[in-house]
Parts: structure tokens; C-alpha cells; sequence
């Protein structure tokens, strides 16, 4: 007697469904630390400062006053006006955080554009 052939279709139903499982579980894990992302950025530019890490991996804090300053500085430097207030001051450190310029670390500090530390050592200094 020969060999009953396997189902092959529903051996290929059972990875799909796998695989969008496996899809949308990611997504809501992506979503989930996007969401902790956006809360930590928001306690921090409420509190007017992010604790940001420094070369040497020490911890500093970084006021919004010292952020605003070195943007401005780079927009001087492009020939463009300073910023102007403080919603577009958030635009600009929403786009850092976009674009990986302001990151949250696992331990809850931030690795921010050298810029920023350079101001926030000029106003230590």
C-alpha cells in the first residue's frame, strides 16, 4: 500500500498563521516601546531637562535652555533665525528623537547630539 501524500496545504496554513502572529506580536512590542519612548520625551521636556549620558558615560543633565541655545547657535551658523518658542524648540527635539539624534537608553538616560553636551559643558565650565 502506498504512502498517504501529506496535507501540504495545511501545513502552509498553519506558517501563515504562524508568521502573522509572529508579525503583529512585533508590532505591538515596536508600539509598546515607541509609546515608552514618547512618555519618557514628554516627562523630560515637562521637566525641562533631560539626564543625557556624556563621552565619558557619565550622567548629565541637559536643560531645555541648553538645547535651545546650541540650536540656536546652528541656526545662526545656517543663517536662519532662532528658534521661537517653545512648541517649535519641541518640534526640533521631536525630529532629533525621529531621526536618532535624541535616543533613550535602557537605563532611562538619553544619548543626545554632541552639540547639546557641548553647550551643557560650556554653561558647566
Amino acid at each position: 500500500m502506498a504512502k498517504k501524500p501529506k496535507n501540504r496545504s495545511s501545513r502552509r496554513t498553519k506558517q501563515d498563521h504562524q508568521t502573522r502572529n509572529r508579525v503583529t506580536r512585533h508590532k505591538r512590542e515596536e508600539d509598546a516601546a515607541s509609546q515608552a519612548v514618547s512618555e519618557a520625551f514628554d516627562r523630560a521636556f515637562e521637566a525641562g531637562w533631560f539626564t543625557a549620558v556624556d563621552p565619558q558615560g557619565q550622567p548629565v543633565r541637559l536643560t531645555l535652555d541648553a538645547i535651545r541655545r546650541a540650536t540656536d547657535a546652528q541656526l545662526a551658523g545656517d543663517g536662519e533665525p532662532p528658534v521661537e518658542g517653545v512648541d517649535e524648540l519641541r518640534a526640533f527635539l521631536v525630529e532629533d528623537l525621529d531621526h536618532g539624534g535624541l535616543v533613550l537608553r535602557p537605563d532611562g538616560l538619553w544619548d543626545v547630539l554632541p552639540e547639546y553636551l557641548a553647550q551643557a559643558d560650556a554653561e558647566r565650565g
